[in-house]
């Protein structure tokens, strides 16, 4: 296979880490077919990065990726930290005590945002009993539903928040809370750290759809000879493809197409200094 993007971008690990997401949703989305079919469907997964024959490589895996993950579920950011040059993946047992939820998790974590950690929230409940008899027949039908799913990991990032960093459930906050009902210690987990400790994903996978979608719109006005929205596309489009060399070539590749008239004026915008 001809590589054309940068070296992580065909990380074996990073892989993993999106192939186990995409298997576990898959379940969720094929509910009748049964445990047996499973099996044959997690390979043609594994498949669609570079050995299905209806896939352009690379490319569709981590489209499919953020198509699943976006569309579905609207993980912002997840494919961000799974294809990130400067992110590290390891697959680990944490201690349940380390981790904190993501998002907006009742009755753990309070809505508006924040960050609330297991710890806190194991002491909430035991705290106040009322909660525990509530939560504990929904966990019963989370464990349930979890052996249909399968037992995956977790996906855990690095995150800085208020002068502080931290462990946070980026994919799983249902299988935390599972975790802490159960009185469970550990959990398994893939887990992202920074390498150069800025905290912000860097050098990751732009989805070729989204540059397309914007590339579009972009023919049309300069179709219509609308000049300053033309330009305030295109540096828009800038900034979307960032420091992404895999962006910047899907955009130059396969994103932007039309008459060569518009590539050349396309072109002259987005070098300007």
């Amino acid at each position: 296979m001809k590589k054309v993007y940068p070296e992580h971008i065909y990380d074996p690990v990073r892989r993993r880490v999106a192939g186990d997401y995409l298997r576990r949703e898959l379940r969720k989305y094929l509910g009748d077919l049964g445990p047996g079919q499973w099996p044959k469907i997690d390979r043609e997964v594994m498949r669609w990065f570079s050995r299905s024959p209806y896939l352009y490589p690379v490319r569709d895996f981590w489209n499919g990726f953020w198509g699943i993950a976006m569309g579905f579920k609207l993980k912002i950011g997840l494919l961000d930290f799974v294809s990130a040059e400067n992110v590290s993946w390891q697959k680990k047992e944490l201690l349940v005590n380390q981790l904190y939820f993501g998002g907006s998790w009742p009755p753990f974590h309070p809505a508006g945002g924040g960050k609330y950690s297991a710890t806190a929230a194991v002491k909430k409940l035991y705290r106040q009993q009322d909660i525990l008899a509530k939560e504990k027949p929904l966990a019963a039908a989370y464990q349930k539903a979890r052996r249909r799913l399968g037992d995956f990991p977790i996906i855990v990032t690095e995150k800085k928040w208020n002068g502080k960093v931290g462990l946070v459930v980026y994919d799983g906050n249902g299988r935390l809370d599972q975790a802490i009902l159960n009185e469970k210690s550990k959990i398994a987990a893939w887990v992202g750290c920074f390498n150069d400790k800025t905290f912000r994903p860097a050098n990751f996978w732009v989805p070729t759809p989204l540059l397309m979608e914007l590339t579009v719109r972009a023919r049309s006005l300069w179709r219509q000879k609308k000049g300053a929205a033309f330009q305030e596309l295109i540096a828009s489009i800038k900034v979307v493809v960032g420091d992404s060399q895999s962006g910047f070539y899907e955009l130059k590749h396969r994103a932007l197409w039309g008459p060569p008239e518009f590539i050349r004026d396309f072109w002259a915008i987005y070098n300007k200094e």
